[in-house]
């Protein structure tokens, strides 16, 4: 821990800082802290503030401090550039790519991107230090997936666009985050690594699924339901994206699962507060549409915490 910044600086908190012998000499301590290498030594000048451990620099992205922890946020691609690697292994990244685009008119809401919180064997909810993952200074490449596109007009086919893969780069590692799947029209959707996307409700009697997710990143798209037994019985119900956090409710056409609501975000305000994301919360599933021109996809994000003082 960091000798205090202000007030008075004994002999005893340089020696539990910076280790040395008793009785305790200050010639032992030249070179330590802001201390010359010879002459006069200034127990407060030069070692307020001072620390015998290397902490962690970098730039890159929007950076911003919370407590002793900088967070570093990319909502574009871009280098982290590590100028100092820190002893410390309190060092958390969350990699996000680009949500799936929505389907037209009654269309299926596209899946979140894929989520990855500090590797890809870990749990999404898993807050443990990752050790080595950047071992060198310099640039580490950062790659922020783009959201796809949704369907504005009628083209036969009716799948939104996926998603792009978000990718950091690490030493340790490359940690490729899966994009979204896109929604659709008409027609059942196949699988996904990234969230899925809804399932669109076309006209007839009919119940089409949803995409499901493959991996650990996100999951399943919603099943849409279509009642087509005239006014006002009518029924056009499509499914919810897949988020990170849950997947989207199925429709059955029945007063209990008649929405078409996404699937949940994952909550990591408690480590990256809650000034980004969505109040903290990250790759929530899209609502199903009704009557309209399917929406663009979210695009994804990466972010970076470690300790710095």
């Amino acid at each position: 821990m960091a000798i205090t910044g202000s007030g008075q600086v004994s002999l005893d908190d340089i020696q539990t800082e910076f280790g040395g012998s008793n009785p305790i000499g200050l010639s032992e301590y030249y070179d330590k802290g802001n201390a010359p290498s010879s002459g006069e030594i200034q127990l407060a000048a030069d070692f307020y503030g001072t620390s015998d451990t290397a902490f962690w620099a970098a730039t890159g992205g929007t950076v911003t401090t919370s407590g002793d922890y900088k967070i570093h946020t990319f909502t574009s691609s871009g280098q982290f550039n590590v100028s100092t690697v820190g002893e410390s292994t309190d060092i958390q990244f969350l990699v996000v790519a680009g949500a799936g685009g929505g389907g037209r008119d009654c269309g299926g809401a596209g899946g979140a991107g894929g989520a990855l919180y500090n590797s890809a064997t870990t749990s999404a909810n898993d807050n443990s230090d990752v050790a080595g993952l950047f071992d060198s200074t310099g640039d580490h490449a950062v790659t922020v997936g783009g959201g796809g596109a949704g369907i504005t007009s009628w083209d036969g086919v009716g799948l939104g666009a996926d998603g792009s893969n978000s990718v950091l780069a690490a030493d340790s590692a490359t940690y490729t985050a899966n994009a979204g799947d896109g929604g659709s029209t008409n027609s059942d959707l196949a699988g996904s690594t990234g969230s899925g996307g809804g399932a669109g409700a076309p006209g007839g009697v009919a119940t089409k699924a949803g995409a499901t997710c493959s991996t650990s990143q996100g999951n399943d798209g919603g099943n849409s339901y279509s009642y087509h037994g005239g006014y006002p019985n009518r029924k056009h119900r499509s499914g919810g994206g897949g988020g990170a956090g849950g997947n989207a409710r199925d429709c059955d056409g029945s007063g209990s699962n008649d929405e078409s609501d996404g699937g949940e975000g994952v909550d990591y305000s408690g480590t990256f507060g809650t000034g980004i994301g969505s109040s903290g919360y990250f790759a929530g599933g899209g609502g199903g549409g009704n009557n309209s021109a399917g929406g663009n996809g979210g695009s994804g994000v990466v972010v970076i915490r470690y300790l710095f003082q």
